[in-house]
Parts: structure tokens; sequence; C-alpha cells
């Protein structure tokens, strides 16, 4: 019941942005539309823009879904760029509700976790420490971010198939090459 109940207060706050900016719509318009009172959103949410991150971080996760290893990292980074740009109004309605170091910090998150099951496969059979796959997924994680981030700034005008094969042809064989050279570093 408990992920229903979010589930209909982020579906409240989607309708309400279609018509509504965010910093007009109260918590009581939500759980109006929802049929539930102010202190089941007080139970799963601390404000609004708790939702906000939530949905977010909900959305990401499973845009991205199974897609994590070498071979279809790309399928989930496409497939996050496309729920983000089918989620166009409710994304310019909040990109800027939060502070900007909070939202990258989000999606830096959204990409170490992509990177790190992909450069655990990508390590398997060499001698490469734990360390040194954090210190690669940390490296990495700004340059996804960044592009994600950049894009939904400029008012997500390319298209994320275009993106995401610049991405893809950027990073074509680094993972393993970046493995490799942290293992004849010495890297273990």
């Amino acid at each position: 019941m408990s992920n229903l109940t979010k589930r209909a207060l982020a579906a409240a706050l989607k309708k309400a942005l279609m018509s509504h900016d965010l910093e007009k719509i109260k918590i009581s318009d939500l759980t109006e539309e929802c049929g539930v009172n102010r202190q089941t959103f007080y139970y799963h949410f601390h404000d609004i823009y708790d939702l906000i991150d939530w949905m977010y971080l909900t959305e990401g996760e499973a845009a991205i879904g199974i897609h994590r290893n070498y071979h279809t990292w790309q399928e989930g980074l496409l497939s996050a760029f496309k729920v983000l740009e089918k989620e166009k109004v409710f994304i310019q309605q909040t990109f800027h509700s939060r502070s900007q170091v909070r939202i990258m910090r989000m999606l830096q998150g959204a990409a170490k976790d992509l990177l790190i099951d992909v450069l655990h496969e990508v390590s398997k059979g060499h001698k490469v420490s734990e360390e040194s796959i954090q210190f690669i997924a940390n490296f990495y994680k700004f340059s996804f971010a960044g592009v994600v981030f950049e894009w939904i700034e400029n008012d997500m005008k390319e298209s994320p198939e275009k993106l995401v094969d610049q991405v893809a042809t950027l990073m074509h064989g680094v993972f393993l090459d970046t493995i490799q050279k942290f293992e004849d570093a010495g890297n273990k």
C-alpha cells in the first residue's frame, strides 16, 4: 500500500504541474486529489521537495532497470533519457526547484550505480581492487551526470539517441582499457 500511495501522490503532483507552477502547489492539493489526509503525505515525505526527490530517484532507477552490464548500459542510459524526455513538463517545472548541486548529486548517484555494475563485470579476471573500481566509477560519474544535466539545462533539444550514441562512441573500450591500466599500475 505504501508504494501505491507514493505513486498516487507523485501522479497528483505531475497533474498539478500541468496547470500550476510548483511554488503554487500545496500539499493539500495533492492529498485532496488522492483522497488521503495530510498526515498520510507526511508519513511518506517531509515536504513536496522530498516527493520530487523520490520521483527522480524512483523513475531513474526504473528507467535503467536491468541494463547494468557492459553490453546493455547504453540501453539503460537511453531509457533514462527517454523517461526524462517523456516527463519534460515535470522536469522543467522541478529542475530549478532544488539547488542544482542537489540535482547534480542525484544524477551522479544514478550514474555511479550504473557504472559500478559495468565496472565489476569488466574487471572480472583482472586484479583490480574495489577501491580502484570505486575511484573509476566516481571519475566517470561526473561525465555521465554532466551530459544529462547539460541536456536538461538546454531544454532537452538534442535527441536522446544522438546523445547516447555520442557517449557510447566516446566510451567504447574505455572501461576495459581503464581497468587494464589500473591492473598494470598495480592498483590492486
